[in-house]
């Protein structure tokens, strides 16, 4: 099988807590580090636009990058909060890819660094 490169909006759930996230996975490592950097270098402007901070995670061992937020109402573990959690999860992607639209767009789309 064949990996997937690119950059892309995930929705994760695990145990606890839920989590929205764009992860770069573009084929070369310092490529993913360099646009990460650049995205990053906007924060204040995206965790504004967010609402609130995100966690960037840079991954120097890994080859991607994700920037993430974790959404800690509800659990997996918990079906009585299943809805508030789904709810807050598709809410709280709308904010993220909103936030990072201008930053992220011009990658999807094939541009370098």
């Amino acid at each position: 099988a064949s990996t997937a490169h690119g950059i892309y909006y995930s929705y994760v759930v695990a145990y606890d807590p839920g989590r929205v996230e764009v992860y770069i996975t573009r084929p070369a490592k310092s490529e993913n580090k360099a646009i990460f950097d650049e995205i990053q270098s906007h924060r204040a402007k995206i965790e504004s636009a967010f609402g609130g901070p995100l966690s960037w995670q840079r991954l120097d061992a890994r080859s991607a990058c994700r920037i993430a937020a974790n959404i800690n109402t509800g659990s997996v573990q918990d079906e009585a909060t299943w809805d508030v959690l789904q709810t807050n999860m598709v809410n709280a992607m709308k904010m993220l890819e909103s936030s990072l639209r201008p930053y992220v767009e011009k990658y999807r789309q094939g541009a370098h660094p």
